[in-house]
């Protein structure tokens, strides 16, 4: 799986990181934008996954919703229960997941 993000090239360096060499990427949940497969807009946001809902968890004002993508990783969003309810997104239903270059942090280990 590729993932875009946007770092200094002070932090390529301080991580030694070179063409091939697997990285971590961390991501905030709050900075996932979900939507049905097929539906995703045209947007900015340089990443694209797609997968399916395997979990969805209603608290008081949102809802957490785990994406199992189609390289085999998991994805956790966190999105308002509205917007979850208004797009849909129940388990077994296929999601895109977007999420901007500059919102990903990269670790190495």
């Amino acid at each position: 799986m590729e993932i875009v993000s946007i770092i200094t090239r002070q932090s390529v360096e301080d991580l030694g990181l070179t063409p091939g060499r697997e990285a971590i990427a961390l991501i905030t949940s709050s900075a996932i934008i979900l939507a049905p497969d097929g539906e995703a807009l045209r947007t900015s946001a340089r990443n694209r996954l797609t997968g399916t809902v395997v979990h969805h968890e209603n608290g008081a004002v949102n809802s957490e919703i785990i994406l199992v993508l189609d390289a085999g990783k998991t994805l956790t969003a966190t999105i308002t229960r509205q917007s979850a309810r208004e797009l849909g997104l129940a388990v077994g239903e296929p999601a895109v997941a977007l999420i901007k270059a500059s919102h990903i942090i990269l670790a190495v280990e």
